[in-house]
């Protein structure tokens, strides 16, 4: 009599139902932190969208001021002598709406030169809700007001200060 052969055990196909969760775990890990780094570039992408906004304002404010165009009529100039009506003068930086304010601070420098310190700040609250310089209500001030109150003068310099701000001198005349 000859005997029956068993089959042999044919080889597993497929995977385990434990192999499937874990592949699942590893993989939603893996698309969360994804995800995650996404939504972190867009809001940097956005902060510097805005930083360069606020610097591209800044500089066409500089070069107003440098023209000596009248801040009170901006068909004619001003002397330089006159130069002071802009200083603490506020600005609405309408590349950033209502989210920011840009003040101008313009003030004679001792000889040997006849020239104007010209300082342009620029506060704004970015994508994040961040306020970005010292106009950000502290110490119950008010925020993007572009008036330093409460405690938002941190240096204590009488200027708000912000990480957007440009200076320049403009030297008016000789010795």
């Amino acid at each position: 009599m000859v005997k029956k052969r068993e089959p042999e055990m044919t080889k597993k196909r497929g995977f385990t139902l434990i192999e499937v969760l874990i592949a699942s775990l590893i993989l939603t890990g893996t698309l969360a932190a994804t995800l995650g780094l996404f939504s972190q570039s867009l809001n940097v992408t956005q902060s510097a969208g805005s930083f360069t906004k606020a610097v591209n304002t800044a500089q066409m404010q500089l070069e107003i001021i440098r023209a000596r165009i009248d801040p009170d009529d901006p068909t004619t100039t001003i002397n330089f002598t006159d130069l002071n009506q802009w200083n603490n003068r506020t600005f609405q930086v309408l590349q950033l709406g209502d989210n920011a304010i840009g003040v101008c601070y313009v003030q004679p420098i001792a000889a040997p030169l006849a020239s104007w310190r010209v300082k342009v700040v620029i506060c704004w609250r970015d994508p994040v809700g961040r306020i970005m310089g010292e106009d950000n209500g502290a110490g119950g001030g008010t925020a993007l007001d572009g008036v330093i109150n409460g405690a938002e003068d941190a240096d204590n310099n009488g200027e708000l200060d912000s990480p957007v701000q440009l200076e320049t001198v403009l030297v008016t005349g000789g010795v």
